[in-house]
């Protein structure tokens, strides 16, 4: 839920941006989002 908020807020705030910015933005934080999931999946 929390996750789906903050994509909210980057999608609100690149809505005026380049659209392939705003793609590589997105998949960037999916990409640190899946690391996370990991790292913590690690512990």
């Amino acid at each position: 839920m929390k996750r789906q908020l903050i994509l909210d807020d980057i999608d609100v705030e690149l809505d005026h941006i380049d659209p392939k910015l705003r793609t590589t933005i997105l998949y960037l934080f999916n990409l640190i989002e899946e690391q996370a999931i990991e790292v913590k999946g690690l512990q």
